[in-house]
């Protein structure tokens, strides 16, 4: 039996205004981009097909129109694309078993994509060609009475493990009311029998005992803590903040005042040398001004010489007296003239002579003086000038001198009574120091001393705050308890504990009672007796229930496991018919080099005889080809001989010369196999090379439209 699109009518879909189709074997609808090709195939899809909103992602488009097929009944029959209508499929299950639920994916071609699912890799895997290929629809129809919960269980070690859903949440709500009734009964052993409240008012007691004594401990930790802080406090004003701040101060001081008087002492010792100079020219310039004083005449030997001349003429004159003259008067008077004048010169030279000798000495000390200086200063001493003019030179270093030296024993005096008075500190302290400092060390220890008492003192009262004491309930009696505050807290907890849980104890006996009672349907007038007994019968109730149930599910799962042995079969089934000759004909013409197809991984796998290809692994023109080879496969064997229709739109897209070529005569061959083919296309070179092939091969039954 042929089925065929025989005619279409659409009115108003998109920029179709009104369109009369009549169509023939082999067709071809040809039109550019929004000329509507793809709004009139999903128009087809809608009216013919009722998986078309689940299969699709169609556009709301309104549109009337209707398509009528023949082949299905005597006369051709209309379908519209109103849901409510009756369906390609619905016609086709009437006459034939295993119709596909999504049979437009196999018949049509949408917008250039050959996938047979677009929701999944590849547009194939296992799971669609068992839908298309397997005999599964009985398999399915079995395992459809069983949940699918419980189809997904397995059992492990006699226990049945799954989703806790649908009959397994029935097993698990079985298991457990089995389990609370054990429960019931544990409890009723425990407190019905056991006698909890006694064991309790037993607990409560010793905790009574043991807090009283934590507290009575605590009391007497307040008074210790309080004699502490006291005797602390005491040893705090001992050594007071403010005397350690004093002497941290005059501490300060004294090593300040001990790098004065160490730049003092170098300064003074660097002048000492000029000061020292400066008195031995000061000394030196007198006795070498007094010397030079005293020096001896040049005019000395003069003197001495005209006394020997005047006595030389005295001796002359007393000898020209002695001889007959007339002028022997004159004579002597002058002998006496020169004699007188002699004696005088040589009373003069005697005294000079005396003058002399005093001058040598201190001739003496003026080159002793010139050679000390020569010493001090490596200059030659020439004259008392030289001297004042260094003199003069050295008087402004040895003011400095003295200058230093008087800061100096100002400085040295305040040492002392900086040092004097921080030993008085010390002594005041209690402590005996040495030396001349600094005390760092020893002031760092009373600081340190004092923040250690004043931390204990803080930490002692605020662990006596944290006591939170009244002071007339401290007491000095130990019990030998001590005090451990987590501990009295826990016990404080431990009691409110024991408390509730004997409160509880109070109500446990009627709550277990009510509890027994709602799980057995029970009057709560039984009495206990009573009431254990309607348990007992309840649990070989409930365990003769759970039974029956755990029975049925273990079937379902041994039913579902048998069914995935069975669907392993199908699946053998499935890779025959992919390496049959009704898919591999196709495959081979098509692509002209693959010949074969399989399953790796549950992936589709095309081979020849050297190469083998992951379907994800090829081209996407390659990918395509493949697609519509398993495509035709399909169909023909789904179909079982029948002939359909194939809407291919855009399919020669991403298709080469030569394979659109091949695809051309494969569509040739199939339309010869009494298919009908309607093929879309907006390219011009796939519509040139459509209608050469397809009126040189059906003449006139070759139908082109263009839109």
């Amino acid at each position: 039996m042929a089925i065929r699109i025989d005619q279409i009518n659409v009115k108003d879909l998109g920029p179709i205004k009104d369109l009369n189709l009549k169509l023939g074997p082999l067709n071809l609808i040809y039109g550019k981009n929004e000329c509507g090709k793809t709004l009139l195939v999903e128009f087809i899809i809608s009216c013919l097909f009722s998986d078309s909103k689940s299969e699709w992602k169609l556009r709301d488009v309104a549109a009337n129109g209707k398509i009528y097929v023949t082949g299905i009944e005597d006369t051709p029959v209309s379908f519209s694309p109103r849901q409510s209508s009756k369906k390609l499929e619905h016609h086709l299950s009437q006459t034939q078993v295993g119709i596909p639920a999504n049979l437009s994916r196999l018949l049509v071609v949408k917008g250039a994509e050959l996938e047979l699912r677009s929701d999944v890799r590849d547009g194939i895997d296992h799971q669609i060609l068992r839908g298309y290929l397997s005999d599964d629809k009985l398999l399915e129809s079995i395992e459809g009475k069983i949940p699918l919960t419980t189809r997904k269980a397995r059992i492990e070690q006699s226990e049945i493990i799954g989703e806790n859903r649908g009959e397994l949440k029935g097993y698990t709500g079985s298991k457990e009311g089995l389990e609370r009734l054990r429960k019931l009964f544990d409890e009723v052993d425990r407190k019905y029998s056991a006698g909890e409240r006694f064991r309790l008012e037993n607990k409560q007691t010793e905790i009574d005992a043991e807090i009283q004594s934590q507290e009575h401990a605590k009391r007497y930790l307040a008074k210790q803590t309080k004699d502490k802080i006291t005797e602390l406090t005491r040893q705090l004003e001992l050594i007071p903040m403010g005397t350690i701040h004093e002497l941290r101060e005059l501490n300060s001081s004294l090593k300040t005042i001990r790098e004065t008087l160490q730049s003092l002492e170098g300064k003074k010792t660097a002048s000492k040398v000029n000061s020292e100079n400066y008195e031995w020219l000061k000394a030196a310039n007198e006795i070498y001004t007094s010397a030079i004083d005293k020096t001896v005449p040049k005019h000395l030997s003069v003197i001495q010489k005209l006394a020997l001349v005047c006595l030389g003429f005295t001796v002359l004159m007393v000898l020209l007296s002695l001889a007959p003259t007339d002028y022997i008067v004159l004579t002597l008077m002058l002998a006496l003239f020169f004699g007188i004048t002699a004696g005088i010169l040589f009373v003069t030279a005697i005294v000079k002579g005396q003058q002399h000798e005093a001058n040598y000495k201190a001739q003496s000390e003026v080159r002793l003086i010139a050679s000390e200086y020569k010493k001090r200063f490596g200059q030659t001493l020439d004259s008392s000038v030289t001297l004042k003019a260094k003199l003069e030179q050295l008087r402004e270093t040895h003011i400095q001198h003295e200058t230093l030296k008087k800061s100096f024993d100002d400085e040295d005096k305040k040492f002392h009574a900086t040092r004097q008075n921080i030993q008085s500190k010390f002594n005041s302290l209690g402590i005996q120091i040495e030396g001349d400092g600094p005390w760092d060390t020893e002031i760092a220890s009373l600081d340190s001393e004092h923040q250690r008492i004043d931390d204990e003192v803080q930490r002692l009262k605020e662990l006596l705050s944290g006591l939170n004491l009244d002071p007339g309930d401290y007491t000095d009696i130990d019990n030998g308890t001590e005090y451990r505050r987590e501990h009295l807290q826990n016990l404080l907890q431990q009691k409110e504990e024991v408390k509730s849980a004997l409160q509880e104890a109070d109500q446990a006996l009627d709550d277990l009672k009510a509890r027994i009672i709602r799980e057995t349907y029970s009057d709560f007038s039984l009495s206990w007796p009573e009431l254990i007994q309607v348990l007992r019968t309840r649990w070989a109730e409930s365990v003769a229930e759970h039974k029956l149930l755990t029975a049925k599910i273990v079937g379902d799962i041994l039913i579902s496991n048998s069914i995935m042995e069975l669907r392993e079969k199908e699946d053998q089934k499935i890779l025959s018919v992919l390496d049959s000759d009704i898919i591999t004909e196709p495959l081979h013409a098509l692509t002209t080099r693959y010949t074969h197809l399989s399953l790796k991984d549950d992936n589709l796998q095309v081979s020849n005889s050297t190469e083998d290809f992951l379907l994800s692994q090829l081209s996407t023109g390659t990918k395509e080809q493949v697609l519509l080879a398993l495509r035709l496969g399909i169909a023909t064997k789904v179909l079982a001989g029948d002939q359909l229709f194939l809407i291919l739109d855009d399919a020669f897209q991403h298709a080469d010369w030569d394979r659109r070529n091949a695809m051309a005569d494969e569509m040739i061959r199939l339309v010869r196999a009494g298919w009908q083919v309607i093929s879309f296309t907006m390219d011009d070179q796939v519509r040139d090379m459509f209608n050469e092939k397809g009126k040189a091969a059906f003449e006139d039954q070759m139908v082109f439209w263009e839109l």
